[in-house]
């Protein structure tokens, strides 16, 4: 497997650093990436790399294992056996962590690269590979939950990590968060403990057909290694959602954008208008999951109740790095700066109306199909023009991103409540001016068909003149051919005629010469008796 083999070459001539430490690789997993395509040019393989990367991601468990432990043993020779495991696991989870990435409503197996992923580009190549070597192992028992093992890894990060583990004996699957990051432990343990009881109160089993949250279903938060489980959603995250938009047509995606936009806000104001309102603060694509549902896209909200402590490790991790340590997580839609409302990142004391702003950039991010979208600009209507937005909902958007809290809208449940409206103004508009449309279509194809009778009308009008006309003609040429008959008939009479009479000439002729010729042979006779007879007297 030759993308395992580069990107553990790449992994060991980067150093094992990122790797083995408690803080994932950020710049490093960009620059192991670089490293990785660069080996494959060499190679002058760079055109296979995608192939190469589907047939891991595709293979068994036990072939990728078989494999990562073989290439782990080779590329790092001669390093302490620690690190030799702790690359053998790191290799191992890359085919999960792909997947992940990779769901999406066309694949929610996400086994199979679209199209327009270019894994040349060392950005997008990040976005496939785990941020540090896994804390666990596929197999183990979860802690202080001995029934559940460890199966796949879904997720890594700063805060900890994401598994999917299934239940000893029962056909049941649930994620586990787990908050590894001390700092960010700590505070979950003190501080937010209160907050996810009333989440996993307030989180109500979702239906099959509908958006909701992803119901918390069970909590440990003692110990070296607490975690939240979640009930396990199948599928991709909104980020897959936004790179399908990027590829469909400007119209469609506009539409198609605000519907998800004011579904997500619905959800996210279930939680806003509690007596206790809940407050998520870290509303990014990949904390938004998706599945099909017909020819619906069904939104599953997840890390309500820890989001706090995700969310302020992320800015405070921002702000004294390199913007390149955070291209993988932005376009996997994970960077939560991006989202992150002016008073949030003043660490002010979280607000409803934080989410506001964080659907306001998500709704403009899917109007672009660009996750690497910030604040817009000035011209930013610019940019989206050909979406057919309405301003009425464009406006909306822009007081949701605005500077001052009390510019956006007062919760999550108000803006969808402000998008519905628009929508449903939008609806009815489109409904009359396809009605309008239909109608004027109508009277249309009435003139048109009223045309054609009329032309119709003459042309049988016109049939029938014709018709006449050729039954006169048809008569006139019946009466012609009688008299040409007649006239030929007379004609053949006067020409027997003629024959009868010449006949009858010829044969007067002949009798006449008969006559003559009698005549004259008597003459002749006569005379020559005469002559004769004196002769013979004279003898």
């Amino acid at each position: 497997m030759m993308f395992l083999q580069c990107v553990g070459e790449a992994i060991v001539a980067q150093g094992m650093r990122g790797l083995m430490g408690m803080v994932p690789m950020g710049e490093q997993l960009f620059n192991v990436s670089k490293d990785a395509i660069e080996r494959y040019r060499k190679a002058r393989r760079e055109k296979k790399i995608k192939e190469d990367a589907e047939k891991v991601i595709q293979a068994r468990l036990d072939e990728v294992r078989e494999e990562a432990k073989r290439i782990a043993h080779e590329v790092a020779a001669g390093l302490s056996e620690e690190e030799i495991i702790q690359l053998e696991l790191y290799l191992a989870q890359i085919p999960a962590v792909a997947r992940q990435s990779l769901k999406r409503p066309a694949d929610p197996s996400g086994t199979t690269i679209p199209a327009a992923f270019n894994l040349e580009n060392p950005i997008e190549l990040a976005a496939l590979l785990p941020r540090r070597a896994p804390r666990f192992r596929m197999g183990e028992q979860v802690p202080h939950a001995a029934e559940w093992k460890f199966q796949e890894l879904l997720g890594s990060g700063g805060f900890g990590e994401v598994w999917l583990a299934r239940h000893s004996f029962l056909d049941q699957f649930r994620a586990f968060k787990f908050c590894l990051d001390p700092t960010s432990r700590d505070r979950l343990l003190r501080h937010e403990g209160e907050v996810v009881k009333r989440v996993m109160k307030a989180s109500t089993a979702v239906k099959e057909n509908e958006s909701g949250v992803v119901p918390l279903v069970g909590a440990y938060l003692d110990g070296e290694a607490p975690w939240l489980a979640y009930e396990y959603v199948d599928g991709g995250d909104l980020s897959a959602v936004a790179r399908e938009l990027a590829v469909t047509p400007a119209q469609a995606r506009g539409k198609l954008a605000i519907e998800v936009l004011a579904d997500l806000a619905q959800v996210i104001g279930r939680f806003h208008t509690l007596p206790h309102p809940i407050i998520h603060r870290d509303l990014k694509p990949a904390n938004i999951l998706v599945k099909k549902f017909g020819s619906r896209w069904l939104l599953r909200v997840t890390d309500f109740g820890i989001s706090h402590v995700t969310a302020d490790q992320s800015i405070r991790q921002a702000s004294i790095s390199t913007p390149s340590l955070h291209l993988g997580e932005t376009f996997r839609g994970a960077h939560t700066p991006i989202y992150a409302s002016p008073q949030q990142k003043k660490g002010l004391d979280p607000d409803v109306r934080d989410d506001v702003y964080a659907l306001g950039i998500i709704g403009y991010q899917l109007l672009l199909g660009d996750l690497s979208a910030e604040r817009p600009s000035s011209k930013w209507r610019k940019r989206i023009a050909l979406c057919e937005t309405p301003d009425d909902v464009l406006n909306v958007l822009e007081n949701a991103w605005d500077d001052e809290a009390n510019e956006r809208a007062a919760n999550a449940r108000v803006m969808a409540d402000a998008l519905s409206e628009k929508q449903k103004r939008e609806q009815e508009s489109a409904l009359k001016a396809r009605q309008a449309a239909e109608e004027e279509k109508r009277k249309q194809e009435e003139r048109k068909r009223a045309d054609i009778e009329r032309r119709q009308a003459e042309a049988d009008r016109k049939s029938e003149a014709e018709r006449k006309r050729q039954q006169e003609e048809h008569r006139r040429m019946q009466q012609e051919a009688q008299r040409l008959h007649e006239q030929e008939e007379l004609q053949r009479q006067e020409r027997a005629r003629q024959a009868a009479l010449r006949k009858e000439e010829r044969k007067e002729k002949r009798r006449t010469f008969l006559r003559v010729s009698l005549t004259i042979i008597v003459l002749v006779a006569c005379v020559g008796l005469l002559i004769w007879l004196p002769v013979q007297r004279i003898i």
